[in-house]
């Protein structure tokens, strides 16, 4: 009997690692989307990575009674320290002025989004979801 069990808790490891348990229903991880790029373009897929952002606002002097008279806008991308980033989709990008930007996704939060690795006419990865993440 107890050799019956063995074999039985082993079967049911083998057909949980057939059947794909991993990453179909788990996140990837920034670097592990880097590394596996090629294989994993134009896949859905989930990833959890932090949102950074980069900002850039017009030049012009603003006057003292405007003070936030600059248009800013913030591109955003999933980052890893040392690992490198992969830009978001423009629909998810920060707009505002130099006082304040508003973003969808908070720069400096760990989201999971859902959506597919891709590359632009350039030939950069990015991820393109339109969700608004879990944070």
């Amino acid at each position: 009997m107890k050799g019956n069990r063995y074999y039985l808790i082993l079967g049911l490891f083998m057909a949980a690692l057939i059947t794909g348990c991993g990453k179909a229903d788990s996140a990837y991880s920034l670097p592990d989307l880097i590394e596996n790029s090629d294989r994993l373009l134009g896949q859905e897929m989930r990833v959890s990575a932090m949102v950074i952002n980069t900002t850039s606002c017009s030049n012009e002097p603003c006057p003292a009674s405007n003070p936030c008279c600059q248009t800013c806008t913030a591109q955003l991308f999933l980052a890893e320290e040392a690992k490198g980033s992969i830009r978001l989709p423009t629909n998810l990008q920060c707009t505002g002025t130099n006082c304040q930007t508003d973003c969808q996704l908070s720069p400096g939060k760990v989201y999971l989004l859902k959506g597919r690795l891709q590359t632009d006419n350039l030939g950069r990865l990015y991820f393109n979801t339109d969700s608004g993440g879990e944070g």
